[in-house]
């Protein structure tokens, strides 16, 4: 999947892709692409349909080559993320880490409302728990950003919901 032929026609789908369908054409056109991607490495029935017609792994090469061509094209909530937790032994509630959970804030309203999804009240408190008491979100969190992300963020989530910092 990251041969320099499949990374081409992976950069000629995305193209093709943000060109003729609107909802990639937006503002929040990555974080769609970003997602689509996702769906082809981890959705059974898509996996299952993709495999049936392309053949048996088809669905986990293609979201592979496409992951490793739109990498540098995070979108920008997962960028806002990795920046927070890029070093874990800073103060969660320091300015510096509480300007960044406000973007994380701002970003995560604008694809809320873009996507018609109501936060309710106090969305980034409730957030807040899921990154400090639930096992199963810790682990993948603390998976994918290190050990002890998922406390950082957690802590830094409820200092800015209790403070409604914006």
């Amino acid at each position: 999947p990251s041969s320099w032929e499949i990374q081409r026609i992976a950069e000629e789908i995305t193209n093709t892709v943000k060109k003729d369908y609107e909802v990639f054409k937006a503002d929040m056109g990555d974080y769609y692409w970003h997602s689509m991607v996702q769906i082809y490495l981890v959705f059974p029935k898509w996996i299952e349909e993709v495999d049936k017609k392309y053949g048996s792994g088809a669905s986990k090469f293609i979201g592979k080559a496409l992951k490793i061509y739109s990498e540098n094209n995070l979108p920008k909530i997962d960028t806002l993320y990795k920046k927070l937790v890029s070093d874990l032994s800073r103060d969660p509630f320091s300015r510096e880490i509480q300007q960044i959970v406000s973007e994380i804030a701002n970003e995560t309203r604008q694809i809320n409302e873009a996507l018609k999804v109501d936060e309710g009240e106090n969305y980034f408190g409730y957030m807040a728990d899921f990154y400090l008491s639930r096992p199963e979100f810790i682990k993948a969190t603390d998976k994918r950003y290190g050990s002890g992300a998922s406390k950082f963020i957690g802590k830094a989530l409820k200092f800015y919901s209790k403070n409604k910092l914006n």
